[in-house]
């Protein structure tokens, strides 16, 4: 099997009491950290990770239940997870880094610009989970589909998502999302709360850092309703929008061009 972390330094974090483990490209360049989405890794960003490593040095970690993260004990939220990417940022030391995430890992950078504003300079968040209907999601459906497509030998899976599920992705990229799903602690349905409060309309207005929105189409799978993201917009004045409408919530694998064309001018403009 492929060893996906080849080539980057591994680190195990001690954040908030927990280890956190995150990859690291290096070398003297701006810094960008990436936030993974919910049942994903650090690893399921390999293609980016190593699109951006020759012009960046590149931080991606493990959330919490995650990867080769420390499994869960306890109920946790986005909060908590906003505070664990400002630990990250912390534990190494950075430099007021650029910070990607996407789903629960765009909810995760845009929280922490709110609360954490000293730890970065700009942020870019694909496709949020702004509706609120998230929050009533049942979970118990989503474990019992996880537990059953972990069920199968890993080859099988892979031509699952192969074939079937990410038809037009890369071989890295459906390669890495089927490794994290293995990976994934299971506790995570049971013990996230998506709808702790304070509401996302309460904490916006608390951004100041430039930031870059990339939604997609809800009727293909977006999780953020363009009436939503329109009131974002007009809360966080220094925040540039990209809609994407022939794509629905997994931009950067299902068109990863115009991906690219967005985030890659973004950073450029943002890592002096």
């Amino acid at each position: 099997m492929t060893d996906f972390a080849a080539g980057y330094t591994a680190y195990d974090l001690d954040v908030q009491g927990r280890t956190l483990r995150a990859y690291r490209t290096g070398g003297d360049k701006p810094q960008v950290v990436l936030v993974h989405g919910y049942s994903d890794s650090a690893l399921s960003m390999k293609s980016l990770i190593d699109t951006l490593a020759p012009t960046y040095d590149v931080i991606a970690y493990d959330s919490r239940g995650h990867g080769a993260s420390a499994r869960i004990d306890s109920p946790y939220t986005l909060f908590d997870l906003s505070d664990d990417l400002a630990g990250v940022i912390d534990a190494l030391a950075l430099d007021k880094p650029i910070c990607i995430g996407h789903s629960m890992g765009a909810a995760t950078v845009l929280i922490a610009a709110a609360f954490h504003p000293d730890h970065m300079r700009a942020i870019v968040a694909e496709d949020p989970p702004l509706s609120d209907a998230l929050a009533k999601t049942d979970f118990s459906e989503w474990k019992a589909g996880h537990l059953q497509s972990t069920a199968l030998p890993r080859e099988q899976l892979v031509e699952l998502y192969r074939t079937q599920v990410f038809p037009n992705w890369s071989q890295v990229d459906y390669e890495t999302r089927v490794d994290a799903r293995y990976d994934l602690d299971p506790t995570v349905f049971d013990l996230m709360d998506w709808g702790a409060p304070p509401h996302w309309r309460e904490w916006i207005p608390k951004i100041q850092c430039d930031g870059l929105l990339l939604v997609g189409n809800p009727e293909l799978g977006s999780v953020a309703p363009r009436p939503l993201v329109q009131e974002v917009v007009e809360m966080w004045p220094t925040v540039e929008l990209v809609t994407i409408d022939d794509v629905g919530h997994q931009i950067r694998c299902d068109k990863t061009d115009a991906y690219l064309a967005a985030i890659l001018p973004f950073l450029a403009a943002h890592s002096g």
